[in-house]
């Protein structure tokens, strides 16, 4: 159930996070990404039109894939090889181009994308005894380490987990990160960045979800909670803190 339709909320002992766009702001990330091939390109744009057209491919294959590709364990073989038929690239060309642009040229720049008060807030949450989790669709591992916030997670979860079958929202990867962190679902509160995508599987899941406004979202619109920034999060989880609540402005019940 949505968190703005709960009259009473459960005791909140964990939080789990989306990763892409919730953590860091992926809008400046894709635009230093897209100069950077273009630079990288500048002299050769048939190589920059395949490529384009490469992650282009991929991430749209990911959204064709989220209701079609339910109750399996290869999501991400999957829309690679989706991405190969859309793009009519051979399979080395689309696996190079994607580990290349999505996995490893990225990782410098995270960190200068990253939401205000990611480690505060993390450490915060960390210090007060909250059990902190990570399930994304991508694998989050070394984005996390770019962030270096690792260390704050005893869970990561992500789709290409043999155990977790489907993209979000239509996926068991919730509940095999709430059995992970040692929790029932309605105790976690979940963060995302997309309310059709993560709200709703959350909410499917048992879990609360609040949605976190993109960088320049004017207004977020949806059946969840939405939130301005991370700090927000210290507003709402319903367990005391051994911080000053005054300090934070927090709001707990």
């Amino acid at each position: 159930m949505p968190l703005n339709q709960t009259k009473k909320r459960p005791h909140i002992k964990g939080v789990l996070f989306d990763l892409d766009g919730t953590l860091y702001h992926q809008i400046p990330l894709r635009a230093i990404m897209t100069i950077f091939l273009v630079l990288l390109n500048i002299y050769n744009p048939k190589e920059l039109f395949r490529k384009a057209k490469v992650i282009t491919g991929y991430r749209n294959a990911q959204e064709k894939l989220r209701y079609l590709c339910q109750g399996v364990s290869d999501c991400s073989i999957r829309q690679i090889d989706l991405t190969i038929h859309n793009t009519g690239e051979s399979r080395d060309y689309v696996s190079e181009t994607i580990i290349e642009w999505f996995e490893e040229r990225p990782l410098p720049f995270l960190h200068f994308c990253q939401r205000r008060g990611l480690n505060f807030v993390l450490d915060f949450f960390h210090q007060n005894g909250f059990k902190l989790g990570v399930f994304s669709d991508y694998p989050p591992d070394e984005k996390l380490q770019a962030l270096k916030v690792y260390k704050y997670f005893s869970t990561v979860v992500s789709v290409n987990d043999p155990e977790v079958k489907g993209f979000k929202p239509k996926t068991n990867g919730f509940t095999v990160a709430a059995r992970r962190m040692g929790l029932q679902p309605s105790e976690i509160l979940y963060v995302g960045d997309r309310a059709e995508v993560d709200g709703d599987g959350a909410s499917e899941a048992g879990m609360l979800a609040v949605i976190l406004k993109g960088l320049f979202d004017r207004k977020k619109s949806c059946d969840y909670l939405v939130l301005g920034s991370l700090y927000d999060l210290l507003k709402v989880i319903n367990q005391p803190l051994t911080r000053s609540r005054e300090t934070f402005g927090l709001i707990t019940s």
